[in-house]
């Protein structure tokens, strides 16, 4: 295991961990990286999430975790 593959299970590790609905990895392409989202089953929250950004990531997948309710678009989020 290279020094790429451990950035990435401590990069992904716990955000798998965070939202098993979905299956979560990171890819290259045109020489930039980014992190894709797919979900495992049908159920609430986006079937498919791509974004360069982790954050950002987090943010999209939120509203499918079953302990958060879901917020409308626009309004301010708890937490």
């Amino acid at each position: 295991m290279n020094d790429d593959d451990l950035g990435l299970l401590n990069d992904l590790g716990p955000l798998q961990d965070e939202f098993p609905a979905y299956t979560i990895w990171r890819e290259s392409a045109h020489g930039r990286r980014r992190y894709v989202a797919c979900q495992r089953r049908r159920g609430p929250g986006p079937h498919t999430v791509i974004t360069a950004d982790l954050g950002e990531l987090r943010d999209a997948l939120l509203p499918s975790r079953p302990d958060r309710p879901a917020v409308p678009a626009g309004e301010p989020q708890d937490g």
